[in-house]
């Protein structure tokens, strides 16, 4: 008896990595064990169960029978952030969320929540319908790209769904937390220059943004090395 596999062929008595054997005489019972530590998503395929002997006039016959594996594993998920410093983000500046998602056979729907864009979603059977990008087979790498804003705040979820034996659904989601934040910036209104007549006053206004907003007690200003803080 030999047994065909993506892993190669065995005939009877031959040892190999998979624990291969057949017993008996006129009737073979015969199996092909292989552990779990070694099983990954190259085992995916069709295998063939294959049988010869010589019968009547030494005429040589033959029989095989397929049968169909599918490596799975119950779905996982996590999410990452570029650029990102300390679950941070940059108030306008391009930032992206990836979800990797794997889930032995190929997941066939990945969530992505987002604070202000809401629920994102790919389906791997109406790929054209979706508004999440997603690339690859047993493991999917979904991308998001937007623009930092104050309404970035929040939480960012990714869910994978996938089918497994008996086509039980399994899901798994992964959350971070983002803040923007925003470099300092001041801006003086109206003209950057001022003609003022001796011994009156003038004024200058100004905005002040940023994110954490900082106080009054950091704003000063400075003439001839001299600093004065504003109240």
């Amino acid at each position: 008896a030999v047994v065909s596999t993506q892993s190669g062929h065995y005939g009877r008595g031959r040892s190999a990595n998979e624990d291969n054997s057949c017993t008996g005489t006129n009737v073979l019972t015969c199996s092909v064990v292989i552990t779990a530590a070694d099983v990954d998503y190259s085992y995916d395929g069709e295998y063939d169960i294959g049988a010869e002997n010589r019968a009547a006039g030494n005429t040589i016959k033959t029989d095989n029978q397929s049968f169909q594996v599918t490596v799975y594993r119950d779905v996982s998920s996590t999410i990452s952030v570029t650029p990102s410093t300390d679950d941070t983000i940059t108030y306008d500046v391009d930032t992206s969320i990836t979800c990797n998602v794997e889930g032995g056979q190929k997941p066939y729907r990945v969530d992505l929540v987002t604070p202000n864009t809401g629920n994102l979603t790919w389906l791997k059977d109406a790929s054209s319908s979706s508004n999440l990008t997603c690339t690859g087979e047993h493991v999917l790498q979904c991308e998001f790209t937007f623009t930092s804003d104050y309404n970035s705040d929040g939480d960012y979820t990714c869910k994978g769904y996938n089918r497994v034996r008996n086509s039980t659904e399994k899901t798994k989601e992964t959350t971070i937390s983002l803040t923007s934040v925003r470099p300092t910036e001041v801006t003086i209104n109206g003209h950057s220059s001022i003609s003022v007549l001796a011994n009156g006053s003038f004024s200058i206004n100004c905005t002040i943004v940023g994110k954490p907003l900082i106080s009054k007690a950091n704003v000063s200003w400075t003439y001839a090395n001299d600093t004065h803080s504003i109240d």
